[in-house]
């Protein structure tokens, strides 16, 4: 009598709901709002963008906003860009072998969609005729675009696509797929919008009160910013070669500012960087090479152009200490 009760009472080996799996999935991902804007900054840096603005308001809980100018997310990929393993990264196994992104499960945009709510808007980037098939791709580990898909998806060949780069598109996400009450026939509506994509968290950890009660406060949410100013940092140092531009600001509601553009990080206004983003954009509108007029080489301006960024993190001081390495594979036992 007592073994049959204890059988009936021990707990039984169930499958998990899918909104607890993707629940617990979005945990793991986004475990704080610093979370959130690195998984962004990479899917920008996938995208090809040069420029890349990240603001947020009470250190990333209120918001979290990441614009960039890359190649842009196509309207009819928008409704799969917060969906689970959705991603133009990858095609097939053998893709596994040669990733050349930072992300490619498709599981940032969705994870934050799970954990807050999100909103993208995003506009093609147009194309020169002559450099169809060297775009490169965008945004988040999500359905968007890829080395392989040219803006989002869309075939390079596609005319019907063109009139898709005359406007941006929206489209706002929740639980890991599209709002009905804003998006009511599953497709992107148009917006106004530059080329490029921007990404809007709200109300992160709404869902969750334990953790976002761990994070609120107001020296808790300024050690929050800090972090997300670090990670911002950190980018981009490591990109400067790249030509990319960052800016970083602080947009919590009373925070005193000095004047309305200012900003705890820019090296969007460097000399040395915009020289390197001219010369990537013009080599996306060119097949063949062009001269290059300048006095300095292609690797001493990307140093000067990290050395200058890093002066602007640590100081001048720091930057005119540093001297220049280089190693290779192999050339360390």
């Amino acid at each position: 009598m007592s073994s049959s009760r204890s059988s009936s009472s021990r707990p039984k080996i169930r499958p998990l709901p899918k909104t607890v799996v993707d629940r617990i999935a979005a945990g793991e991902v986004v475990q704080r709002p610093v979370s959130v804007v690195k998984e962004l900054l990479e899917n920008s840096l996938d995208a090809d963008a040069l420029q890349i603005d990240i603001s947020s308001q009470r250190g990333g809980l209120e918001s979290i906003t990441v614009t960039d100018d890359g190649v842009g997310i196509h309207p009819r990929d928008l409704p799969l860009a917060c969906t689970r393993f959705a991603t133009s990264k990858l095609v097939n196994v053998e893709d596994l072998k040669s990733i050349r992104t930072f992300g490619f499960r498709g599981e940032a945009l969705a994870s934050a969609s799970m954990v807050a709510r999100v909103a993208i808007t995003s506009r093609v980037r147009q194309r020169s005729r002559s450099n169809d098939n060297n775009n490169a791709k965008n945004n988040d580990g999500n359905a968007t675009t890829s080395l392989k898909q040219d803006g989002g998806g869309e075939s390079s060949n596609d005319d019907d696509d063109i009139p898709h780069t005359n406007c941006a598109f929206k489209m706002q996400y929740k639980d890991g797929s599209h709002c009905s009450t804003s998006n009511p026939n599953g497709k992107a509506k148009p917006h106004a919008g530059r080329e490029g994509t921007v990404i809007q968290v709200q109300d992160l950890f709404y869902n969750i009160p334990s953790r976002r009660r761990a994070l609120e406060g107001r020296k808790n949410e300024r050690e929050e910013y800090e972090r997300t100013l670090g990670v911002v940092q950190r980018y981009a140092i490591h990109e400067a070669k790249r030509g990319v531009g960052f800016l970083c600001r602080d947009k919590t509601k009373g925070k005193k500012m000095i004047g309305s553009t200012a900003a705890d990080l820019n090296t969007q206004s460097l000399a040395s960087i915009k020289k390197l983003q001219q010369e990537r954009k013009r080599s996306r509108s060119v097949t063949t090479a062009t001269p290059n007029n300048s006095m300095l080489s292609k690797d001493e301006n990307e140093l000067l152009a990290t050395k200058d960024v890093i002066g602007q993190v640590f100081g001048t001081a720091v930057s005119r200490e540093l001297l220049p390495l280089k190693a290779g594979e192999g050339d360390v036992d």
